[in-house]
């Protein structure tokens, strides 16, 4: 697995996908890539399985909206923060 640290810049496209539970995944942005034959894909990348998808999706807005210089600090406390860490990948793993 793979994981990847976004600035909040990188946020282009920011979805949520939530289900009845108040559980789903936050889409930050999409990665561009080509297949063998030269195809072009789109992956997603963001967090999956959160268990409530909307608070996340709250403070990853907060987190984008906002100017302060010291996002590494903001950035690992959402990481550690049991509504927003996911429970089966951080960041899409086929990414780069």
């Amino acid at each position: 697995m793979k994981i990847r640290s976004l600035l909040p810049p990188q946020f282009t496209n920011i979805r949520r996908v939530q289900f009845a539970d108040g559980s789903g995944d936050l889409i930050l942005c999409q990665h561009a890539t080509t297949d063998s034959d030269g195809r072009p894909n789109m992956t997603n990348v963001g967090f999956w399985a959160i268990p409530d998808v909307k608070m996340a999706e709250s403070l990853v807005l907060a987190l984008a909206n906002s100017a302060s210089p010291p996002i590494h600090a903001t950035h690992n406390a959402i990481h550690r923060g049991t509504s927003v860490h996911p429970r089966r990948s951080a960041l899409d793993d086929s990414w780069g």
